[in-house]
């Protein structure tokens, strides 16, 4: 390999690892090894002597991943920002903007070559649904505030505020040259609008339901409409008259997009397909299967290429011709609402429910590590050697994994979401916890389902294992807390006493009490013994999602969706320290072996280590969804955790602290 190829493969490193640089300048090494080293060998090379110094026992902390980020190849930039899902993107006419609209009710624009954020645009008062971009530099949006609003795309001003729906408006296009605007809404209609005055020029009618997809032709002569009533509508623009309807969609069709050429249209539904029709004729042509629900699409420049985005969490290119599946782009850790494609036909920008954009080489390649969860992974714990992980997930099955990320087998017996999940001490059994009310023994060497625990009324949101084995400890969404005789299966204790859902629940290291967090913003301390409550544990202005107990059990740690991570000492039930530093729910936290550092994660995409004693930050990786749980053998030096996207990451703790820990 070339140096000067070595080169291009470390300038796209920093370009996918922008948006987390330009936050963390300090994680530069630890983001770009984290890529890097899944590449070829000679690109490798290149890291082993700055890898061999960076590991060192006095080298500055930070996190090494074990297995390589679910992403496709294809993925160029992600753009970040939104304090909300995005809706909806489009590209300006000459590729150097992106324009995005989120539920955070605003708009933002951003340089295409850079990623920046360039200006935010604020003015409607709900959730944006759609935004499009003329050639005169007009920035369209529309609302669930019952309005359009135009832009100006240089200076980020607001020109001017279209009312006429009579309920929401979900999608809007303007014509190339930024003369008329589209509309449509939750009342049925379409509405046509001329941009300059304001004024309406004409409410279309046709539909039986919701309009929640429009398009209008490049020449500006039809407009196309997308409807709840599974069907589309061609309209002429001089004549404002109904030409054609196009029926084939079984569900409700959610975009529209027209050919450059305006010889055929493409649309997508909630049926999981895209397809296209001939523009004139409204001639069914290819039926695309996207596997999921389809909520935007897009038509390359030249015709040859179609874009999908799915709930599926995948932006998907496939042959306009054919309708053969060219690639899939994962990355995004929630479903996809919106995509565009580049003026050039080289680029392809998504929008998504996880917060952000990403901006995709059309050409590239797609796919990306697979194998295990899908969806949401809820829980996750390693095993006392640190050889095995397990993963609780929302597709009903928890994941046995070897210590380098390899899938050893997948537990089947939940019919709901699995919520938690940990090992018992000698590693001999499992214990999950499910939304189908019950809690699951499992033998951990051959993955048979033990015992089911039932009892609850309500999902089961937490379980833990007593440090001898013999109980279990259980966290309900019925508001109890419940310990179980591992032997038998047999309820022991019910503790009742939070004011609602128990979240989760840790045990003390002598077993003689437990710890429970839940949405009535408590953590409680209970004694096994006497199945009586002692401590209440009250500061935290939202609800604990989370738990720990220090290995001396001197201290109780907290995670809460108000954003901190809180320490507690036990003996005087008072706060001892205040962790803050993330910028959303805090959802996850774990503590040292010997009760030096904490470890935490939450929405923000983050997991950071904590000084237990100073409060200090030590380290942080971001990873690419939002964090739902984690897991920490210290003594092994390895955390874990899950994420929004069904990822479960495999991380390492390298540097002065896990050093230390081992020494002391």
């Amino acid at each position: 390999m070339s140096r000067r190829e070595t080169l291009e493969i470390f300038d796209h490193a920093v370009s996918r690892e922008a948006h987390n640089l330009t936050r963390w300048p300090q994680t530069l090494w630890q983001q770009l090894c984290n890529r890097l080293q899944w590449e070829e060998e000679d690109t490798t090379g290149r890291l082993q002597a700055a890898l061999r110094r960076r590991s060192a026992p006095d080298a500055p902390l930070w996190f090494r991943l074990r297995t390589p980020l679910r992403e496709a190849k294809a993925l160029h930039r992600v753009l970040e920002g939104h304090a909300a899902a995005v809706t909806s993107c489009a590209f300006s006419p000459d590729g150097s903007r992106i324009v995005s609209g989120s539920s955070d009710h605003s708009l933002k624009i951003w340089d295409a070559a850079t990623g920046r954020a360039l200006a935010n645009l604020v003015g409607h008062t709900g959730y944006v649904s759609d935004c499009d971009v003329s050639s005169d530099g007009t920035v369209l949006s529309s609302a669930w505030d019952w309005t359009l609003r135009s832009w100006d795309l240089a200076g980020g001003g607001e020109r001017a505020t279209f009312w006429g729906h009579t309920d929401r408006v979900n999608a809007c296009a303007i014509s190339r040259d930024g003369s008329l605007a589209v509309s449509g809404g939750e009342d049925a209609s379409v509405r046509v609008w001329d941009v300059a005055s304001g004024e309406e020029r004409a409410c279309l009618r046709g539909h039986a339901q919701a309009v929640i997809g429009c398009a209008l032709s490049p020449d500006g002569s039809f407009i196309v409409s997308a409807s709840r009533d599974g069907t589309l509508r061609v309209w002429d623009t001089a004549a404002l008259t109904e030409r054609l309807k196009l029926e084939g969609h079984w569900m409700p069709v959610a975009d529209c997009a027209v050919s450059t050429d305006g010889s055929f249209i493409v649309s997508a539904g909630l049926d999981k397909t895209l397809k296209t029709w001939d523009a004139a004729s409204g001639r069914q042509l290819v039926t695309c299967d996207h596997g999921d629900i389809v909520w935007g699409c897009a038509v390359s420049p030249d015709g040859d290429r179609l874009v999908s985005a799915g709930w599926d969490m995948t932006v998907k290119v496939w042959d306009a011709e054919s309708g053969f599946e060219r690639a899939a782009f994962v990355g995004h850790t929630m479903p996809v609402q919106d995509c565009a494609i580049s003026p050039d036909g080289a680029r392809v920008v998504s929008a998504s429910l996880d917060y952000s954009l990403r901006v995709w080489d059309l050409a590239g390649e797609g796919g990306a590590p697979r194998g295990g969860h899908s969806v949401p992974v809820n829980g996750c714990a390693i095993s006392s050697s640190g050889e095995r992980l397990l993963s609780a997930s929302w597709d009903k099955t928890l994941g046995v994994w070897d210590a380098h990320g390899r899938q050893l087998m997948t537990l089947h017996g939940h019919t709901d979401q699995v919520a938690a999940c940990a090992f018992a001490p000698d590693d001999s059994f499992v214990v999950s916890a499910g939304a189908d009310e019950t809690l699951k023994i499992w033998d951990a060497a051959s993955g048979q389902e033990r015992l089911t625990l039932s009892g609850h009324d309500g999902p089961v949101a937490g379980c833990a294992v007593s440090p001898d084995g013999s109980f279990i400890v259980s966290a309900g969404y019925d508001g109890t807390v419940r310990i179980w005789d591992t032997a038998s299966g047999r309820q022991r204790s019910l503790l009742t006493g939070h004011a609602d859902k128990v979240s989760a629940c840790a045990v003390g290291p002598d077993g003689s009490f437990v710890v429970s967090a839940g949405s009535d913003k408590t953590v409680r301390i209970w004694d096994v013994a006497s199945e009586s409550p002692r401590a209440v544990l009250s500061g935290h202005d939202d609800m604990v999602a989370d738990c720990a107990v220090s290995p001396d059990g001197s201290f109780v740690v907290s995670a809460s969706i108000d954003n901190t991570v809180r320490v507690w000492d036990v003996a005087s039930e008072r706060v001892r320290i205040v962790f803050r530093g993330h910028t959303d729910r805090a959802l996850a936290c774990a503590v040292a072996s010997d009760g030096t550092f904490v470890v935490s994660a939450g929405d923000d995409k983050t997991m950071r280590l904590w000084d237990a004693d100073s409060g200090a930050q030590r380290a942080i990786i971001p990873v690419l969804g939002a964090v739902f749980c984690l897991a920490l053998r210290s003594q092994v030096r390895l955390a874990a955790c899950g994420d929004g996207g069904g990822n479960l990451y495999l991380i390492d703790i390298v540097g002065e602290l896990a050093e230390a820990e081992g020494a002391r």
